[in-house]
Formats: structure tokens, sequence, C-alpha cells
């Protein structure tokens, strides 16, 4: 999918054993998430949450 989408994707990950992540506790994964809903601003790069 991302050779797909090319500069049109972005990924972050985070190890949290489920689908559901946003508030949820993971403060990485939440200002990923808040950056592309608030702004349109993706990564500049892949992005792994722990």
């Amino acid at each position: 999918m991302r050779k797909a989408l090319g500069g049109r994707a972005a990924f972050v990950g985070a190890d949290n054993g489920g689908h559901y992540v946003y508030a949820s506790g993971n403060e990485c994964a939440d200002r990923a998430t808040d950056a592309f809903l608030a702004r349109g601003q993706m990564p500049a790069k892949d992005v792994y949450c722990l």
C-alpha cells in the first residue's frame, strides 16, 4: 500500500496489542495523529511509538 501511495502516505506504528491507539495513553501516537488531523502534517519519516 505504501508503494502505491508514495508520498501521500506515512507510517505511524504503536505497540499496543491492537488497532485502537488514539487517546489510549500513547503520547507519541497521539502527537502524530493530532498533527495530521489539525494541520494535515504527516511525519517526515516513519514513526515507531513504543
